[in-house]
């Protein structure tokens, strides 16, 4: 019945003038189970893990299981260049990578005989070589379809498996700890430097990663972490924290730069976070960096409020607590001096070296509430002064 539709089927070819390639070009030449059995022979390449190599092993297998072909040679192009790798194997011997780096015209076969182009939309990808003397013609006519098969899933695992794969080896031989987590800070995956970088902390089931780091380098990552996971219209964190890393050895001090980012990914809210040690640093850039994070910590644990303003009174800086409510906005319209202040109360005021003065504060849109402001100039360049606001 095949038989009949196939000449049917070439017959109206002919009537249309419509040319064929040649009788093992066409699919219709051949019965479905050999289509069907070379067809999922290819899909193991799509899955494929560990390079190339693994591709020769796959092939190999095939080979032998299915047409008994124990020697062989095969050529399979790179998926970044136009060289070439060479795979042999012999009877009785294993697979080896006989040559690489190698141009199509100077492949350094040592079969003469018959062979097979892996050629996906008239690329060719790969040549395949062996003896041909013991293959009956049909199992010859099913090896070509089989390679034909071979060269639209390598095509396939070319731009896709073997992409994420080399992209996937370059994370995890860079120096930087990269790591996923969900919207609520919780790890879901890491590489191999950030487990180095956290040390035993990474085997602790703890999944919280500010836990994580806290276990691992004796640090937190400070309030701005838990304001940067809470709102949502931050959609990125950076901090260098001075620690002391116990990656094998003796404990070292160093600098790590941890960086987060938002981003949606599957219809849901992920962060990728990458932490580097930052080795360069120089001794005095750790010490300045360590004593950032004491005053840090010491202004965040006063009572008082602690700001920074620019010449016309904007401030740039507030103390943790206080940020989300003063930072941005003017001294001068949210605090107005008491009746005893007989100076002018502008910007003229930070011109002296160090002004005290009694205010009402508006944290929002009340009345206020009386507060002692000490005003200091800050040395360096910029001119920024310090305020200190004692609440009355």
């Amino acid at each position: 019945f095949r038989e009949v539709c196939r000449t049917k089927f070439q017959s109206m070819l002919k009537n249309l003038g419509i040319s064929e390639d040649g009788e093992d070009a066409n699919f219709y030449n051949h019965s479905i189970k050999s289509l069907q059995s070379s067809y999922f022979l290819s899909l193991e390449l799509l899955t494929a893990e560990g390079g190339i190599d693994s591709i020769a092993r796959i092939i190999g297998r095939h080979l032998k299981l299915s047409w008994d072909i124990v020697s062989w040679e095969l050529a399979l192009k790179s998926p970044h260049t136009d060289k070439y790798k060479l795979y042999r194997i012999n009877d009785g011997s294993g697979l080896e990578l006989a040559a690489k780096d190698c141009i199509a015209g100077e492949i350094p076969w040592q079969k003469r005989g018959d062979g097979e182009d892996i050629i996906s939309r008239k690329i060719l990808f790969g040549r395949f070589r062996f003896n041909s003397k013991n293959i009956r013609s049909e199992d010859r006519k099913n090896l070509k379809l089989y390679f034909r098969f071979i060269g639209q899933a390598y095509e396939h695992y070319c731009a896709k498996q073997h992409l994420i794969e080399d992209r996937a080896e370059t994370l995890d031989t860079l120096p930087l700890g990269v790591a996923s987590l969900d919207i609520q800070g919780d790890l879901i995956d890491m590489n191999e430097e950030m487990i180095r970088l956290l040390g035993g902390a990474s085997i602790s089931g703890t999944k919280n990663f500010n836990d994580l780091f806290k276990l691992g380098v004796g640090s937190g990552l400070g309030a701005s972490w838990p304001a940067f996971l809470e709102d949502e219209n931050r959609k990125s964190f950076s901090k260098i924290v001075c620690v002391s890393l116990r990656t094998g050895g003796m404990p070292r001090d160093a600098c790590l730069y941890v960086s987060a980012y938002k981003q949606a990914r599957g219809g849901e809210q992920l962060i990728s976070l990458v932490m580097e040690d930052i080795r360069e640093m120089s001794e005095s850039q750790i010490q300045a960096l360590k004593q950032r994070d004491f005053l840090e910590g010491l202004v965040d644990s006063m009572r008082d409020v602690v700001l920074t303003v620019d010449r016309r009174g904007n401030i740039i800086y507030a103390s943790s607590r206080f940020s989300k409510i003063f930072l941005g906005r003017n001294i001068f319209d949210i605090a107005t001096p008491s009746e005893t202040f007989t100076g002018r109360w502008g910007p003229d005021m930070f011109e002296r070296d160090k002004t005290v003065v009694e205010v009402l504060l508006k944290r929002t849109d009340t009345a206020g509430r009386p507060f002692e402001f000490v005003v200091s100039k800050l040395a360096g360049s910029g001119e920024k002064s310090l305020i200190v606001a004692r609440d009355l």
